[in-house]
């Protein structure tokens, strides 16, 4: 970042940057955006400054907006971005987009050990309670942009069958496994979710979540999506701890508060399955053989347990 953009982004957001620093890690994923970079004040405080194409404006503004209300309805844990013009969260400046929010350093999860944790769990379920209770009366709903993942993964599927016909035969197993859910997924419950909510995800204070970041794919879902992935990203790091004290400590409180329907519940195993999909689609994007190994035999490995794992959840 030049001197010129520093200066245009200190005017337009009223702030005084005076630099980048390049010495500290930045949590969330670095494809949201082109490029992010840290700036740092005259007073010696931390902004990050997110740069996007032009094509991203509406979804990025939209994005930021949904944040504000989070935030003024009482959801704490939302990492605001700060406002450019009274209808915009977003700086025009050399053809390109640029967002600006504070920077918020976290604690670094130890992995893979952090998926045995108890209070992680606890901390995850909390964020979703409170995240539930706040949507609860349809808050952000838009009948034409409720997101599908039956649909997306019949699409994937398709798609694969005709470039990657060897991973398509060995994921056939987990489509036929899924095939009750699927009969029954139009009926599911729904609501906003994050979208993406995992553990990588979230800025960790110890084991309490400070921030919950990266809402790239924030919409209306099925209402068990969120937990569904959360418990598909700790299993894939290792599949023993969707047994082990942070599943159950994040089920518990999940039961506890009686925030999803019935029919939601029975169908987490399957829907933490089904997740799966988006993220081989991933590693099949990345043309990341190791990951689509990794994913594949977790699908397969998920679905073959599928009768054990209600089980051990108590959901049946």
């Amino acid at each position: 970042m030049d001197k010129k953009t520093i200066d245009f982004l200190s005017q337009s957001y009223s702030k005084n940057f005076v630099e980048v620093d390049c010495g500290k890690e930045i949590p969330g994923s670095p494809e949201r955006s082109i490029e992010r970079f840290l700036l740092k004040s005259a007073e010696n405080k931390y902004y990050l400054a997110e740069k996007h194409l032009k094509k991203s404006f509406i979804l990025k503004n939209q994005i930021a907006g949904k944040l504000s209300v989070l935030k003024s309805l009482g959801l704490d844990q939302v990492n605001l971005y700060y406002t450019f013009s009274d209808d915009s969260y977003l700086a025009e400046y050399d053809g390109f987009y640029w967002q600006i929010s504070d920077f918020i350093q976290g604690t670094q999860l130890k992995r893979p050990e952090y998926v045995f944790e108890k209070e992680i769990g606890l901390a995850a379920a909390d964020f979703l309670v409170s995240l539930k209770k706040i949507c609860s009366d349809g808050l952000f709903f838009e009948d034409n942009n409720v997101f599908s993942l039956k649909s997306y993964i019949f699409e994937l599927v398709r798609n694969i069958s005709k470039l990657n016909p060897d991973v398509f035969s060995r994921i056939e197993p987990v489509l036929k496994g899924l095939g009750d859910f699927f009969e029954n997924y139009d009926n599911l419950k729904l609501q906003f979710c994050h979208g993406d909510f995992h553990p990588l995800n979230i800025i960790w204070e110890g084991t309490d979540i400070n921030k919950v970041i990266d809402w790239e794919f924030c919409g209306f879902k099925p209402e068990i999506y969120d937990a569904a992935n959360f418990l598909g990203c700790i299993g894939v790091e290792n599949p023993d701890s969707l047994s082990g004290p942070l599943a159950e400590s994040f089920l518990v409180k999940i039961f506890q508060e009686k925030i999803y329907s019935g029919q939601s519940l029975y169908y987490l195993p399957f829907f933490v399955t089904a997740l799966r999909f988006a993220w081989l689609s991933e590693w099949l994007r990345k043309k990341d053989p190791e990951m689509i190994e990794l994913e594949i035999v977790y699908m397969n490995l998920l679905i073959n347990n599928i009768k054990e794992i209600s089980r051990i959840w108590n959901l049946c």
